[in-house]
């Protein structure tokens, strides 16, 4: 069963990169699945620096010049879907290991499932100045409990937190 992972995204390169590089470590068959990224008129030279990505999986990129509305978003997404399986991922989402492999024998054991996931566990790949109070907490518990990651230094403009290696 082919999965399609539909990504949508607009001016969140940095995070972006983190979220298409998780699959690559899946324990799923890479050819199992592809990945369908978004790009919702973003401005942050997120096409140059997905230019530089190696992904292990199928990855296809659609690019709108201008900002158009989420059903047209995810109805390209549906309709570039080769999968049987779709699944919709935000472009801030680390997914793990066996991310693929579960829906996909999820799907497999019954067929007319949708799967609902909520994130319990956050691993912030980014430093957002917008982040609410509680993820400014919650990102600060994270570092103290996580000293070999870099601090910000600014509350101004996002800072990556995380490095591919």
């Amino acid at each position: 069963m082919l999965t399609s992972v539909i990504i949508p995204v607009r001016d969140a390169a940095h995070q972006l990169l983190y979220t298409l590089f998780s699959p690559n470590l899946q324990f799923a068959n890479f050819e199992k699945y592809e990945e369908i990224v978004l790009d919702n008129g973003s401005t942050d030279g997120l096409a140059e620096k997905l230019a530089g990505f190696t992904a292990h999986y199928s990855l296809q990129v659609v690019r709108f010049r201008r900002r158009v509305s989420l059903s047209r978003l995810f109805n390209t997404g549906i309709h570039q879907a080769k999968g049987e399986l779709l699944v919709f991922v935000a472009c801030n989402l680390m997914v793990p290991r066996e991310f693929i492999g579960v829906h996909q024998q999820a799907h497999e054991r019954v067929q007319d499932m949708i799967l609902l996931g909520l994130c319990m566990r956050r691993i912030y790949s980014v430093y957002e100045p917008q982040f609410s109070a509680s993820q400014h907490t919650e990102c600060q518990k994270w570092l103290e409990q996580n000293p070999h990651i870099k601090r910000p230094h600014t509350l101004v403009k996002t800072i990556p937190l995380l490095e591919e290696k």
